[in-house]
């Protein structure tokens, strides 16, 4: 019975990623940014970031971004998926021009 269902979750993995990759753009490079948040701070920092989050929603901007927080070290890593170095410029030109 446990290697039936095992199987079945396997297999629902496997097609749905399948899937997923063919709506997905190719990411060939990615970004990793790392913030250490001072001691003390954690909470304003989160503040900060959910009202970076919030603005970038509200620009429209074509960049997504997965925030890591660390449970061991006060730190945030912030990973991006990129098609291109090019993307990455022109991802950052947009940014330099939002209001």
């Amino acid at each position: 019975m446990t290697r039936v269902s095992v199987s079945l979750s396997l297999a629902a993995c496997l097609f749905s990623g399948t899937a997923f990759a063919q709506t997905t753009p190719v990411v060939n490079v990615i970004s990793i940014g790392r913030e250490v948040i001072k001691e003390g701070r954690a909470a304003a920092h989160e503040r900060v970031e959910a009202d970076w989050a919030r603005t970038e929603r509200r620009i429209k901007s074509p960049a997504y971004y997965v925030a890591l927080n660390s449970q061991s070290e006060p730190e945030v890593w912030f990973v991006s998926g990129y098609p291109s170095f090019k993307a990455i410029e022109e991802n950052s030109s947009f940014m330099d021009k939002a209001p």
